[in-house]
């Protein structure tokens, strides 16, 4: 590519930055020195704090970032709940479309997809519903976090009280 041609192409950091900012998104310099977006997300099970992460791809020529989009579940795991419930949750990421995860040293469970952009910013309603997936499988997941750790129902009976409450029961 021409050096004329390789002006001319559109900044993909900043479209994307920009866009961010337009869904109501604060940049927020984090302790690790990574710049992140967040905002909380008000869901009916109880709520998340969403974070974006926008990370240059590759060599700086393919013109690529990756946009990661997490939520943050606003339940902290008990130590002696982790290994119980991160056996729940790794059986949950098969069955999501986010990879769904529990850091095992400070019991914070999150939900994350990451969109891999090229050149140009996919459409605005298809990232909307890609962050709204990863928001509605937190929405779910909340209570029966819930139920293992306040209530002390293995992962099979809070899922099927939460399936009853919901209406999915086979019964």
């Amino acid at each position: 590519m021409a050096a004329s041609e390789e002006s001319q192409k559109p900044d993909l950091m900043s479209d994307t930055v920009t866009l961010v900012r337009k869904w109501n998104f604060n940049e927020t310099q984090l302790d690790n020195g990574m710049t992140a977006y967040t905002k909380p997300i008000f869901g009916k099970n109880g709520n998340v704090t969403a974070l974006i992460f926008l990370f240059p791809f590759g060599d700086p020529s393919f013109h690529s970032i990756m946009m990661e989009i997490v939520a943050y579940l606003p339940i902290v795991v008990p130590e002696n709940d982790r290994l119980r419930v991160a056996d729940f949750v790794a059986r949950m990421a098969q069955s999501t479309v986010s990879f769904t995860q529990m850091d095992m040293e400070s019991g914070i469970v999150s939900l994350k997809q990451r969109i891999f952009l090229k050149d140009t910013l996919y459409p605005n309603d298809f990232l909307v519903r890609i962050g709204d997936q990863v928001y509605a499988e937190a929405d779910v997941i909340i209570p029966v976090l819930n139920k293992m750790v306040y209530a002390g129902l293995t992962a099979r009976d809070a899922m099927a009280e939460v399936d009853t409450k919901l209406g999915y029961s086979a019964e």
